[in-house]
Protein backbone atom coordinates (compact mmCIF):
# COMPACT_ATOMS: atom_id res chain seq x y z
CA UNK A 1 0.00 0.00 0.00
CA UNK A 2 1.51 3.62 -0.87
CA UNK A 3 1.00 6.36 1.76
CA UNK A 4 1.62 9.81 0.96
CA UNK A 5 2.09 11.58 4.29
CA UNK A 6 1.76 15.14 3.66
CA UNK A 7 3.16 18.09 6.14
CA UNK A 8 4.50 21.34 6.92
CA UNK A 9 8.19 20.06 7.65
CA UNK A 10 9.47 23.55 8.46
CA UNK A 11 9.64 22.29 12.34
CA UNK A 12 11.53 19.66 14.52
CA UNK A 13 9.19 17.87 17.07
CA UNK A 14 7.51 14.92 18.02
CA UNK A 15 5.06 14.49 14.88
CA UNK A 16 8.79 14.94 12.69
CA UNK A 17 10.38 12.75 14.71
CA UNK A 18 7.34 9.77 14.34
CA UNK A 19 7.55 10.43 10.59
CA UNK A 20 10.85 9.51 10.60
CA UNK A 21 10.21 6.40 12.36
CA UNK A 22 7.86 5.49 10.20
CA UNK A 23 10.02 6.04 6.73
CA UNK A 24 12.78 4.12 8.84
CA UNK A 25 11.00 0.88 9.59
CA UNK A 26 8.93 0.50 6.31
CA UNK A 27 12.34 0.75 4.82
CA UNK A 28 13.90 -1.61 6.78
CA UNK A 29 11.63 -4.46 4.94
CA UNK A 30 8.69 -6.48 6.04
CA UNK A 31 6.44 -3.29 5.91
CA UNK A 32 3.08 -3.21 4.10
CA UNK A 33 2.79 0.37 3.55
CA UNK A 34 5.21 2.02 1.12
CA UNK A 35 5.21 5.83 2.53
CA UNK A 36 6.27 8.97 0.43
CA UNK A 37 6.47 12.36 1.74
CA UNK A 38 4.76 15.89 0.44
CA UNK A 39 6.43 18.91 2.12
CA UNK A 40 5.92 22.31 1.99
CA UNK A 41 9.11 23.10 3.60
CA UNK A 42 11.55 21.06 2.03
CA UNK A 43 14.82 22.13 3.21
CA UNK A 44 15.29 21.36 6.60
CA UNK A 45 16.26 18.73 9.03
CA UNK A 46 12.92 16.84 8.22
CA UNK A 47 13.09 16.22 4.71
CA UNK A 48 17.05 15.78 5.19
CA UNK A 49 16.37 12.85 7.13
CA UNK A 50 13.21 11.62 5.43
CA UNK A 51 15.25 11.31 2.39
CA UNK A 52 18.70 9.70 4.48
CA UNK A 53 15.89 7.12 4.50
CA UNK A 54 15.76 6.49 1.02
CA UNK A 55 11.87 7.33 1.04
CA UNK A 56 10.57 9.81 -1.72
CA UNK A 57 10.11 13.29 -0.48
CA UNK A 58 8.57 15.53 -2.62
CA UNK A 59 8.09 19.41 -2.64
CA UNK A 60 4.36 21.45 -2.28
CA UNK A 61 6.32 24.96 -1.83
CA UNK A 62 5.99 27.25 0.75
CA UNK A 63 2.58 27.73 2.61
CA UNK A 64 1.49 30.13 5.14
CA UNK A 65 -1.76 30.50 6.33
CA UNK A 66 -1.14 34.41 6.12
CA UNK A 67 -0.75 34.12 2.44
CA UNK A 68 -3.64 32.78 0.36
CA UNK A 69 -1.62 32.51 -2.64
CA UNK A 70 1.10 30.45 -1.23
CA UNK A 71 -2.05 27.85 -0.26
CA UNK A 72 -3.30 27.83 -3.73
CA UNK A 73 0.17 26.96 -5.23
CA UNK A 74 0.73 24.30 -2.67
CA UNK A 75 -2.45 22.72 -3.54
CA UNK A 76 -2.31 22.93 -6.97
CA UNK A 77 1.61 20.96 -6.44
CA UNK A 78 -0.93 18.51 -4.21
CA UNK A 79 -2.97 18.24 -6.77
CA UNK A 80 -0.25 17.37 -9.89
CA UNK A 81 1.55 15.01 -7.37
CA UNK A 82 -1.73 13.18 -6.46
CA UNK A 83 -2.56 12.59 -10.27
CA UNK A 84 1.22 11.46 -11.08
CA UNK A 85 1.98 9.36 -7.99
CA UNK A 86 -1.68 7.44 -7.19
CA UNK A 87 -1.02 6.64 -3.73
CA UNK A 88 -3.28 4.36 -2.36
CA UNK A 89 -4.17 6.70 0.33
CA UNK A 90 -3.32 10.19 2.21
CA UNK A 91 -2.47 10.99 6.00
CA UNK A 92 -2.14 14.47 7.54
CA UNK A 93 -0.24 14.11 10.70
CA UNK A 94 -1.29 17.64 11.91
CA UNK A 95 -4.32 19.95 11.93
CA UNK A 96 -2.81 22.55 9.90
CA UNK A 97 -1.79 20.01 6.92
CA UNK A 98 -5.28 18.67 7.31
CA UNK A 99 -7.24 22.17 6.78
CA UNK A 100 -4.84 23.05 3.92
CA UNK A 101 -4.60 19.80 2.06
CA UNK A 102 -7.72 17.41 3.20
CA UNK A 103 -9.85 19.58 0.52
CA UNK A 104 -7.46 18.28 -2.24
CA UNK A 105 -7.20 14.55 -0.91
CA UNK A 106 -11.18 14.46 -1.12
CA UNK A 107 -11.78 16.02 -4.41
CA UNK A 108 -9.35 13.12 -5.89
CA UNK A 109 -11.81 10.97 -3.77
CA UNK A 110 -8.65 8.80 -2.17
CA UNK A 111 -8.74 7.37 1.22
CA UNK A 112 -7.66 10.20 4.13
CA UNK A 113 -6.01 9.63 7.72
CA UNK A 114 -6.33 12.21 9.96
CA UNK A 115 -2.80 10.69 12.13
CA UNK A 116 -4.05 12.91 15.60
CA UNK A 117 -0.80 13.63 18.06
CA UNK A 118 -3.43 15.71 20.26
CA UNK A 119 -7.15 16.41 20.32
CA UNK A 120 -8.51 19.16 18.16
CA UNK A 121 -11.15 21.41 19.95
CA UNK A 122 -13.43 23.60 17.98
CA UNK A 123 -12.54 26.63 20.16
CA UNK A 124 -9.01 26.82 18.35
CA UNK A 125 -9.28 28.40 14.77
CA UNK A 126 -6.60 26.15 13.14
CA UNK A 127 -8.74 22.91 14.92
CA UNK A 128 -11.86 24.28 13.71
CA UNK A 129 -10.76 24.45 10.14
CA UNK A 130 -9.32 20.94 10.38
CA UNK A 131 -12.51 19.63 11.56
CA UNK A 132 -14.50 21.10 8.02
CA UNK A 133 -12.90 18.12 6.50
CA UNK A 134 -14.16 14.51 7.96
CA UNK A 135 -11.43 12.32 7.64
CA UNK A 136 -11.80 8.07 6.69
CA UNK A 137 -10.01 7.25 9.84
CA UNK A 138 -8.22 8.61 12.75
CA UNK A 139 -5.25 7.26 14.20
CA UNK A 140 -4.23 8.58 17.36
CA UNK A 141 -1.23 8.73 19.40
CA UNK A 142 -2.63 7.88 23.10
CA UNK A 143 -6.49 6.89 24.70
CA UNK A 144 -6.57 10.60 25.83
CA UNK A 145 -6.11 11.79 22.04
CA UNK A 146 -8.67 9.39 20.76
CA UNK A 147 -11.40 10.04 23.15
CA UNK A 148 -10.86 13.69 22.49
CA UNK A 149 -11.45 13.02 18.67
CA UNK A 150 -14.18 10.90 19.43
CA UNK A 151 -15.98 13.83 20.81
CA UNK A 152 -15.20 15.97 17.84
CA UNK A 153 -15.77 13.61 14.95
CA UNK A 154 -18.15 11.08 16.54
CA UNK A 155 -19.41 9.55 12.71
CA UNK A 156 -15.14 8.58 12.04
CA UNK A 157 -13.73 5.23 13.35
CA UNK A 158 -10.44 6.21 15.56
CA UNK A 159 -7.91 3.69 15.92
Amino acid sequence: MRALFIHSGNMFGGIETALISVASACQRGGASIAPEFALCFDDGRVATDLRATGVGVHSLGAARMSRPWQIQQSRARLRRLLESSAPDLCVTPSAWSHALFAPVVRKRRLPLVLWAHDRLTPGRWLDRLALRHRPDLVVANSRYTAEGMTAVLPDVPVR
